[in-house]
């Protein structure tokens, strides 16, 4: 095993088996940030899971980013990042694919993705085997995510999040959805005995499956409600207001960089500009 690899190699995640929903809902969000740019007619190269955006945005899917030719306009990255084993290297090398002025946009799960499931199974790993142990990708946070931008020489960093709350009636149901959604567990270091029937009757007892969701601890309300609804597989129950016992966050993160060119704004040097401020207000 090569030093530093923390994931095991796997069939092309591409080929995965994603939840329609998911997919559903990123094409949308990725129609509406891509929506200036479909005047212009940039073709993309994606990674990932085949999507369907606008027909304004031609896109072309390979299986990986070393597939993607040099001097391409716009790279695509769909729920890929979560499971590289060197996140820089990936954007290292998208950023040379690009020709100036190109664009990348990646879409990942962010650090809240499944926090309700790695608290309880934390509660189920004490328990029964008096340590915790690893059970899902270690996951970016925003301010990771734009340092990595920064560092692969990207400009004009957008990096934004929705969250998404999906509720079920059991944790079994719950457990058989968590790949779908970008989840499961490649880690090198994982083992394969924990998950047995007494464990996953332990993650349904009061106390352990923690019941306080994202929303309640931000302090706000679902957005987006009707993409919310359709977000929700059909063993679900989900409502804005009120959850069902088991429920889990699945955080999307959107990431939108340049590579710089001639076409890029820039910033002038304090007091080079031409008007005045007083003059605009």
């Amino acid at each position: 095993m090569a030093q530093g690899v923390i994931f095991t190699p796997k069939p092309p995640r591409a080929a995965r088996a994603y939840a329609p929903e998911l997919l559903t809902t990123i094409s949308d969000s990725l129609d509406f940030r891509l929506y200036p740019l479909q005047q212009k007619n940039i073709p993309f190269y994606a990674v990932g899971p085949q999507i369907a955006l606008s027909p304004e945005i031609p896109i072309k899917h390979v299986q990986g980013v070393d597939d993607i030719p040099h001097g391409v306009e716009g790279i695509l990255n769909i729920l890929q990042l979560q499971a590289e084993n060197d996140v820089r290297a990936v954007l290292q090398k998208s950023y040379a694919a690009l020709k100036p002025d190109g664009v990348f946009l990646a879409v990942f799960p962010g650090e809240d993705t499944f926090h309700e499931l790695r608290t309880a199974m934390i509660n189920a790993d004490v328990h029964f085997y008096q340590k915790a142990y690893p059970h899902t990708y270690p996951m970016m946070s925003l301010r990771q995510a734009t340092q990595l931008m920064q560092q692969c020489g990207f400009q004009e960093i957008i990096v934004d999040k929705e969250k998404y709350l999906i509720s079920y009636p059991s944790v079994g149901a719950l457990l058989k959805d968590v790949s779908r959604y970008g989840g499961g567990n490649d880690l090198v270091v994982r083992q394969r005995h924990l998950l047995t029937p007494r464990y996953i009757d332990y993650l349904a007892r009061p106390g352990v499956w923690p019941q306080d969701s994202v929303y309640q601890q931000e302090g706000a309300n679902p957005t987006r409600e009707s993409n919310l609804k359709a977000f929700n597989p059909p063993a679900s129950n989900l409502t804005v207001s009120q959850a069902s016992p088991f429920s889990l966050t699945v955080e999307l993160i959107y990431m939108m960089g340049w590579r710089p060119g001639a076409h890029n704004p820039h910033k002038l040097a304090p007091g080079a500009g031409s008007v005045s401020m007083t003059d605009v207000l």
